[in-house]
C-alpha cells in the first residue's frame, strides 16, 4: 500500500474544504486537520490548512482526482508543488527503513501522527523548491560580482530582483512555525515517539537548519543589493551635481569673460 503526500501551491481555507469532502465520505476535524475516511476509495486523507494532503491508500486516480477538487478550497499562495511517497504496512511494532513504513495499528490518530512529520517535510521541500529557484537567479550577479567586482544590471532590475527575494523570503519565515512540533502532541504526547521517528527519517530538523541558513543569506544579497542600488542612485546624484556646476560654470564665463550674454 502507499501513502503519498502532496505539498500544493497553496493553504486551505478549510471551512469550504469541509463542505466539499461531505460528499466523498465521513469528515471528521482534529484540531486544525481535517481527516476524510474516503468511503469510495476505502482510503484516509488528511488535509493540512498549509496546503497538503497526505493519504492512506489512495491510488493515483483517486489522488488526482482530490487534487482538483482541493482547488476549489484554495486560499493563498503558499510554497511551491511536491510530493512524497511511501510503501507502508501493518506489523507488530512501528519501523521506517527504504521508503518502507511499518505501522502498529490501523488507528486513525496512528496514521494522523504518522502524517504531521509527512505533511511538514513536503511543506519543506516546497519551500526548498522556492529558495533553489531564487539561487539560481542570484548565480549569475554573483559571479559577475566575484569577477568584476560590481554588479551590472540597472536599477529596475535589481529593484526588481530585490522583490522577489523579500517576497520570497517573507513567505517562507512567515511559515516557518508550520515546521516545529505541532499542537497535536500536547494531548497526544503517547503518539510523539511515532512522530519523531518519522521527522527523524524525513532529516526535518537539518533540513529547517539548513533552511534557516538559507535565509540567511538571502538576507545578506537583499542587503548587498540594497547597497548597490543606493551606490547607483549617489552615483547619479553626483554626476548631475557635477553636470549642473559645469553648466553653471561655463554660463558665468560666458556671461562675464566673453559677453557672449
Amino acid at each position: 500500500m502507499q501513502c503519498v503526500s502532496l505539498g500544493l501551491d497553496f493553504s486551505f481555507d478549510m471551512d469550504s474544504l469541509t463542505k466539499l469532502l461531505e460528499s466523498y465520505g465521513v469528515v471528521t476535524k482534529y484540531s486544525d486537520v481535517i481527516h476524510l475516511a474516503y468511503s469510495a476509495k476505502a482510503a484516509d486523507v488528511f488535509f493540512f490548512p498549509y496546503g497538503v494532503c497526505v493519504s492512506w491508500g489512495l491510488e493515483k486516480d483517486g489522488i488526482d482526482q482530490l487534487q482538483s477538487l482541493v482547488k476549489k478550497a484554495e486560499y493563498e499562495a503558499l510554497g511551491a508543488l511536491s510530493r512524497d511517497t511511501i510503501e507502508y504496512d501493518y506489523g507488530k511494532s512501528p519501523s521506517i527503513k527504504d521508503d518502507y513504513l511499518i505501522l502498529p495499528d490501523k488507528e486513525i490518530l496512528t496514521k494522523l501522527g504518522c502524517s504531521q512529520a509527512l505533511a511538514q517535510s513536503v511543506k519543506l521541500a516546497g519551500f526548498e523548491s522556492i529558495i533553489q529557484k531564487t539561487t539560481r537567479t542570484t548565480r549569475d550577479i554573483l559571479k559577475t560580482l566575484s569577477t568584476e567586482g560590481k554588479i551590472s544590471k540597472s536599477r529596475k532590475e535589481i529593484r526588481h530582483l530585490m522583490g522577489k527575494i523579500l517576497l520570497d523570503r517573507n513567505s517562507i519565515n512567515l511559515h516557518l512555525e508550520l515546521l516545529y512540533t505541532p499542537k497535536f502532541f500536547w494531548s497526544n504526547s503517547d503518539l510523539e515517539p511515532l512522530y519523531e521517528m518519522m521527522t527523524g527519517y524525513v532529516d526535518l530538523q537539518d533540513r529547517v537548519d539548513n533552511l534557516n541558513h538559507r535565509l540567511e543569506v538571502m538576507h545578506e544579497l537583499f542587503n548587498m543589493l540594497a547597497e548597490e542600488l543606493n551606490y547607483q542612485h549617489s552615483a547619479s546624484l553626483e554626476w548631475i551635481i557635477i553636470f549642473l556646476i559645469t553648466f553653471e560654470v561655463v554660463i558665468t564665463l560666458s556671461r562675464d569673460f566673453f559677453h557672449w550674454f
